[in-house]
């Protein structure tokens, strides 16, 4: 039985992931309901994100990392973003100054780590 709100699903979680359950709720029923959840309900995203996710599992893909074990800067999420949106995904791209749109702050603090194909660090000259 799937949970019928985000509450109750972290309760469910939480029932899920605990030795003899929690807030009355045994183990099992909280992996039970965890397992009717699978891509429902998504930890600190949206639905549409939940989806993207399921896809991706789909298509045996998994989110890229770099090299030097962090994740992927600032513009290649917007290049992953367009990928998605050109393949049909139905994301649109934030407008410049909405919420959680990436700020000028963020493409100047980007640009100091960032590196060009060929190696060495970018420039004003690159741009």
């Amino acid at each position: 039985m799937p949970s019928k709100s985000p509450a109750q699903h972290k309760l469910m979680e939480a029932a899920a992931h605990t030795k003899g359950g929690f807030g009355g709720v045994p183990q099992k029923v909280g992996k039970e309901f965890v397992k009717a959840d699978e891509g429902k309900f998504k930890r600190g995203g949206t639905a549409q994100q939940a989806a993207i996710a399921i896809s991706m599992k789909e298509k045996n893909m998994k989110p890229k990392k770099m090299s030097s074990g962090g994740h992927p800067g600032l513009y290649a999420n917007i290049n992953a973003k367009r990928q998605r949106i050109a393949e049909g995904s139905g994301e649109k791209m934030r407008k410049v100054g909405s919420k959680g749109a990436p700020t000028k702050q963020d493409f100047v603090e980007s640009a100091k780590t960032a590196k060009m194909k060929s190696g060495g660090k970018m420039s004003k000259s690159c741009w």
